[in-house]
């Protein structure tokens, strides 16, 4: 059996892959999070994920986790018991990251444009 500190570690690193992720809860709602606003502990219980929610930072048990190309699927429950909720994880892109890669596009053409002239 995989130590419960190995997969949190490895939970850990999947998260630090992106600075900004958008956590979308099994009712579709979605809340997006920069990295520094999600917690991963090992606790004596297991893996602990903690996050920014719309009533403020909320912690539950992982029961599982996975991943699906760059987004992470994990399934929390809360503490005593409650009910199990997927949330996925999904990759964000800032926007600064947006407007360089538009700007880069832009003179890419431009560039283009002006060999032909």
């Amino acid at each position: 059996m995989v130590a419960v500190q190995t997969l949190a570690e490895d939970l850990d690193a999947l998260l630090d892959a992106h600075a900004e992720w958008l956590i979308v809860s099994g009712n579709g709602r979605t809340f997006p999070v920069n990295r520094n606003e999600i917690e991963i502990d090992a606790g004596e219980k297991g893996i602990l994920f903690g996050s920014m929610a719309e009533n403020g930072f909320r912690q539950r048990r992982v029961v599982i986790f996975a991943t699906e190309g760059e987004e992470i699927g994990v399934t929390v429950a809360a503490h005593f018991g409650g009910e199990e909720e997927t949330l996925r994880l999904v990759p964000r892109v800032s926007a600064a990251a947006l407007a360089a890669n538009v700007e880069l596009a832009r003179l890419t053409r431009a560039n283009e444009i002006a060999a032909l002239v």
